[in-house]
C-alpha cells in the first residue's frame, strides 16, 4: 500500500485573496513550470518602459520526471529510459528514445502553465495545461525508486518553477480526495492511529 506525503502547499481560500498552508496528506506528487517568452523592453504610448515577451515558436520545453541515472545537463526529458516527458515543440511523450512514445496533448509555449504529476494510487504519470488534466500519459513502475521534477529548456524563454510555494493553477486539492485516494489515506491513518501508544 503507497504510503501517503505531506508536502506544504500554498492554497487559496475560497471567496477570498487570503492564502493558507495545506498539511493535508497525499498521494500524488505535483509541480509546474509556466513560460515567458524572451524579454523585450519597449515604450508604451505614454512615454513608460514595459516589458513584452518574443514568442519562440522553433524551440522546445520539455516537462517531465526523471531518476537520478538521466543525464540531465544533454538529453531532454523522455530521451533516455530514465525519465518521461511531455515536449511543447509537438504536444507528444517521451519515454525511453528520442522518437515520439505518441501523441498526447497540444503543444504549448509562452504564456502557458504545464504541471506534472505522479499518482501513487494509480501508479501513473500525468500532465495539466492551463489547469486542465491532459489524462494519464504513462503507467510507471513506482516501486522504490525516487523520480524528480525535471524541465528540458531548448529554448531562450524564462521560466517559473512552482513546487508548492504558490497556488497551483491545476485544482491539486480536488484531484487528491478522490474516492480511491482517500480510502489509502485513511487505511494508512488508521494503520499509524493503531500503532501510536495511548496516554494513560
Amino acid at each position: 500500500m503507497p504510503k501517503p506525503c505531506v508536502a506544504p502547499v500554498m492554497m487559496k481560500i475560497p471567496s477570498s485573496d487570503e492564502l493558507e498552508i495545506d498539511l493535508s496528506p497525499r498521494l500524488v506528487a505535483y509541480f509546474e513550470i509556466t513560460i515567458y517568452g524572451m524579454e523585450r523592453p519597449e515604450k508604451t504610448a505614454d512615454g513608460n518602459r514595459a516589458t513584452v515577451y518574443e514568442d519562440q515558436t522553433s524551440e522546445c520545453i520539455a516537462v517531465g520526471v526523471s531518476n537520478y541515472k538521466f543525464p540531465c545537463s544533454s538529453k531532454m526529458p523522455g530521451w533516455e529510459r530514465f525519465s518521461y516527458g511531455y515536449h511543447g515543440d509537438d504536444g507528444g511523450i517521451y519515454h525511453g528514445r528520442g522518437e515520439q512514445h505518441r501523441a498526447y496533448g497540444p503543444r504549448f509555449g509562452p504564456g502557458d502553465t504545464i504541471g506534472c504529476g505522479l499518482d501513487y494510487v494509480h501508479d501513473t504519470l500525468f500532465f495539466t495545461l492551463n489547469g486542465r488534466n491532459l489524462g494519464t500519459a504513462f503507467v510507471v513502475r513506482m516501486g522504490k525508486e525516487r523520480w524528480y521534477p525535471t524541465v528540458g529548456l531548448d529554448s531562450s524563454d524564462w521560466i517559473h518553477c512552482n513546487f508548492g510555494q504558490e497556488p497551483f493553477v491545476f485544482d491539486l486539492k480536488g484531484y487528491s480526495n478522490q474516492p480511491c485516494h482517500k480510502q489509502v489515506i485513511d487505511a494508512s491513518m488508521n494503520q499509524v492511529l493503531k500503532h501510536t501508544p495511548k496516554n494513560s
